[in-house]
């Protein structure tokens, strides 16, 4: 009778440990249970248009020079890619930390050197909603790649403008770019989601001035 009742009893505790291994299995879950990444990110980037203005056509130094970015639109996603459960929901994401880290990709006419414009470690507020099936979606302005210290600090390198003089009197102004420049712009965005875990996304970029 001993010797049934051991028997008996693994048995009871091997199919407990098949029926544990095979909910363990389904019920799983990485410590990373979804991913954010950049969706419909147009090629072509942004582009920064410079041009001048008159303030004072009578001085040589009567004008100033205008920035303006075009807008670059992209949607982040948060989705869950670990389970294919209809119940898994992910969670409310916040990124609140933006960096920026650019690099000269074409220099046309040579003239920049080693130069590189300024890294950009910034704050912002961009929140993914939670879902409980499907993903969540944000449509953000990503105009924060362009500032207007960061216009402006290329415009320091590649803007020349020209005063010529007029008739009767005073001047007319016009702009010129000394190369043609596209920087690129490797992008950091980070944050948490509600739970507190750290969560982040990255993407690439151009970037074209013109005038």
């Amino acid at each position: 009778m001993k010797k049934i009742n051991f028997r008996f009893s693994w048995l009871i505790v091997i199919c407990l440990a098949g029926i544990i291994f095979l909910a363990g299995c389904g019920l799983e879950r990485s410590s990373t249970t979804y991913k954010v990444t950049v969706k419909n990110l147009a090629a072509a980037g942004q582009t920064v248009t410079y041009a001048v203005v008159t303030v004072n056509s009578l001085e040589v130094n009567g004008y100033n020079v205008t920035e303006t970015p075009s807008g670059l639109s992209l949607t982040l996603s948060s989705k869950n890619f670990y389970s294919t459960s209809n119940d898994f929901s992910v969670p409310l994401i916040t990124f609140n930390r933006l960096q920026i880290a650019y690099s000269v990709d074409r220099d046309s006419n040579n003239v920049l050197g080693a130069w590189t414009p300024a890294a950009i470690d910034t704050a912002v507020n961009i929140v993914l909603p939670r879902t409980a099936s499907g993903e969540g979606t944000a449509t953000v302005d990503m105009n924060a790649l362009t500032p207007f210290s960061h216009m402006s600090e290329v415009a320091d390198k590649i803007v020349v403008v020209t005063a010529t003089p007029a008739v009767p009197l005073g001047y007319t102004f016009s702009l010129g770019l000394t190369t043609y420049l596209v920087v690129g712009a490797d992008v950091l965005l980070s944050g948490t989601d509600e739970n507190g875990n750290a969560v982040s996304t990255s993407f690439s970029t151009n970037i074209n001035y013109q005038k």
